[in-house]
């Protein structure tokens, strides 16, 4: 120490200052080089520049309506540098907005190393969360630098000199802490304060610059902050983007699909080309999948390890699993969520299983904050964290911010509403649901066996199910969710479901659903709901069987009732409408001697089903499913069979081969 006294110049502090800047910035670009989500790849190695858009006219317009329609889309890396080398005093903030896994942590990284090699401007990269409970950017930076061993050498911002300029890099807004308030009114105060702090340190030349990054459903609710055309940045996902962008020359960058990018770099990077990319045009289910840089790593290593093969349907029910494993994680940050501190995963799971009910009950698969506050309040005490008793409406916003969910377009009603970004989450996240009420019934049916004054009987298991599945319509892409699920389970499982099933719908035909305390203003509207949780038992029962090949027990048919239960739910064709409806869910079932007499079954899926002796009259079994389904002894004079698939199918002395020669011919 003495020496160092001695040999001290005006320029020492000076050089050690910038000695340690070149030590930040190699260590900056060496983030960019280190394994990531734990496989042997390089970021670099991997990256895709993402896209950004923006709104192209001040919030605050006039015309309000028309300047929601004006956007633009951008090269974010393009976009981000020429706004650091403009250098605008009064254009120095970036609120950069994505889902969990889209790339935020990445454009930040490959930005600060981008801009550390070029050497000219100073640089910060902070977690957020590492901020302290102050809400004081100066004195928030300072403890940083102080504190990191990689950068404590640098300059805070109240010791800048009036030439310098710092770029300041803060990831991840939902993380801040967040004693005594709610994640809402934090990151607001620290918003403000981060553009107060720019506007002050910016009077007369540009001397700090600074990019967030943050969720969705939480900085959409700061979106009055940014009026600036471009303050406020939406990261776009790999998929091709909609013609709305085809503006200013910038169709190409829009229309490109940089998945398949993606997944060549991936190739090339490996020894060898194994691993196919799951982006065949057709494939939606796996094309949604792989629109963001998470989804892409996380489906390469697993099918690099061999626990995903997408040639099998179901698995990709199981990439959807470990997504919401790695989102929980935070496998993608390097570790545990701090907005999830104290959080089971499987209570996790569950309370995302509640809302996403919540949200398909609601209009147009979204839900008001208020009804999903009602859905976290409705799960029973002692399960959840306290802070999900204690304040719900804070918990719904961290559950907001760490997760997938996203403000939809305004309703009618000018509430606010929320869903999840991706249509097949929600998807998943259903059919994980419905599968647990189905174990439930399992369980609660045979409590009943054992006891009659306990567990369900088939008119309260009825009821249960009406409250779940009779407020919405299950989609074709829900029903193909669901039956993959299904198929994850073991057949004798499966097969136990299946028969439950049989009976509910066995009770439904005879007495039909059970009453509730519903209060509605039109009949139509309760009839609408039945036939909702109708079909929905039919397709859920059809995935059982699927999954089993075991036809579906039998039940009494003596009236005709299961002709006049399908007339009911069948939807009407017309010329626009081709739909078959629950048509497409009658394969695998027993329907020995059922009168169906002039039914309309167009395009119906009989598959494997048993119609031995079933009076089969003058129906139009046009196009229809029959291939290994059993006719023999059925009533098939004047029937349609035009089209109709008969491969294997089984008929005997009975019935009346000659006839269906003629009708199919």
């Amino acid at each position: 120490q003495c020496l160092q006294q001695h040999v001290a110049t005006p320029f020492t502090r000076a050089a050690a200052r910038e000695q340690g800047w070149n030590h930040y910035r190699a260590w900056l670009q060496k983030q960019v080089d280190e394994p990531m989500f734990g496989s042997p790849y390089r970021l670099r190695s991997l990256y895709i520049p993402l896209r950004g858009a923006f709104q192209k006219t001040d919030i605050l317009s006039s015309d309000q309506e028309d300047s929601l329609s004006q956007w633009a889309i951008v090269d974010l890396q393009t976009s981000l540098l020429q706004w650091i080398q403009e250098a605008s005093a009064q254009d120095a903030v970036r609120l950069l907005v994505g889902e969990p896994g889209s790339g935020k942590s990445i454009v930040l990284k490959m930005l600060a190393a981008t801009v550390a090699k070029e050497g000219t401007i100073p640089l910060l990269l902070i977690p957020l969360h590492l901020f302290g409970p102050q809400i004081d950017l100066v004195q928030a930076v300072k403890e940083f630098v102080a504190a990191d061993p990689c950068c404590h050498e640098q300059t805070p911002l109240d010791e800048m000199a009036e030439q310098e300029r710092l770029l300041l890099l803060l990831d991840g807004l939902e993380e801040l802490a967040m004693p005594r308030q709610s994640i809402v009114e934090r990151s607001r105060l620290w918003l403000e304060e981060i553009l107060r702090t720019s506007a002050r340190l910016n009077q007369r030349t540009t001397r700090l610059q600074i990019i967030i990054t943050g969720r969705e459903p939480l900085c959409s609710v700061h979106r009055d902050l940014f009026e600036r055309p471009g303050q406020f940045l939406t990261l776009l996902s790999y998929s091709p983007q909609q013609t709305q962008f085809a503006e200013d020359g910038l169709s190409a960058l829009a229309n490109s699909d940089q998945r398949v990018a993606w997944w060549e770099k991936y190739r090339r990077l490996r020894s060898h080309s194994a691993v196919a990319s799951p982006l065949p045009p057709e494939d939606v289910v796996w094309t949604e999948l792989t629109g963001n840089p998470l989804a892409n790593h996380l489906l390469a290593l697993a099918a690099e390890q061999g626990r995903i093969d997408r040639q099998h349907a179901e698995h990709c029910n199981l990439f959807y699993r470990e997504m919401l494993n790695s989102i929980y994680q935070r496998r993608y940050a390097g570790g545990g969520h701090s907005l999830l501190l104290g959080w089971d995963e499987r209570r996790f799971l569950e309370l995302l299983e509640e809302m996403a009910i919540t949200i398909w009950h609601g209009h147009n698969d979204t839900a008001t904050l208020s009804e999903l506050q009602q859905a976290c309040r409705s799960l029973p005490a002692g399960r959840y964290p306290q802070g999900l008793v204690d304040n719900p409406g804070e918990a719904l916003w961290r559950l907001l911010s760490a997760f997938s969910f996203c403000r939809a377009p305004m309703q009618a009603d000018g509430e606010e509403r929320y869903t999840f970004t991706q249509t097949g989450m929600l998807h998943y996240l259903l059919a994980r649901r419905l599968l647990r009420f189905l174990q439930q019934m399992h369980s609660q049916r045979k409590i009943r066996q054992n006891n009659t004054e306990k567990g369900w009987d088939e008119s309260c298991a009825l009821r249960n199910w009406l409250r779940l599945c009779g407020p919405a319509a299950m989609s074709v892409p829900l029903i193909q969710m669901l039956h993959r699920e299904i198929a994850l389970y073991p057949r004798r499982t499966v097969w136990e479901w299946q028969k439950q099933l049989a009976q509910l719908l066995g009770y439904l035909l005879r007495q039909g659903f059970p009453w509730l305390d519903w209060q509605y203003s039109h009949y139509r509207l309760l009839e609408e709901r039945c036939q909702q949780a109708e079909s929905g038992l039919l397709a859920v029962l059809n995935g059982c069987a699927r999954h089993t090949k075991k036809r579906s027990p039998r039940w009494t048919d003596e009236d005709g009732s299961f002709g006049r239960w399908l007339n009911r739910l069948r939807p009407q064709r017309t010329r626009q409408n081709h739909d078959v409806g629950v048509l497409a869910w009658l394969s695998y079932l027993d329907l020995r001697g059922v009168s169906l007499r002039l039914a309309d079954l167009y395009a119906a899926d009989l598959r494997r089903s048993d119609l031995r002796g079933a009076d089969l009259w003058g129906a139009n079994l046009g196009y229809a499913r029959l291939d290994e389904a059993d006719l023999r002894g059925a009533l098939l004079l004047h029937a349609n069979l035009q089209g109709a698939n008969l491969h294997q199918v089984q008929v005997g002395a009975h019935s009346n081969p000659v006839t269906i020669i003629a009708e199919n011919s």
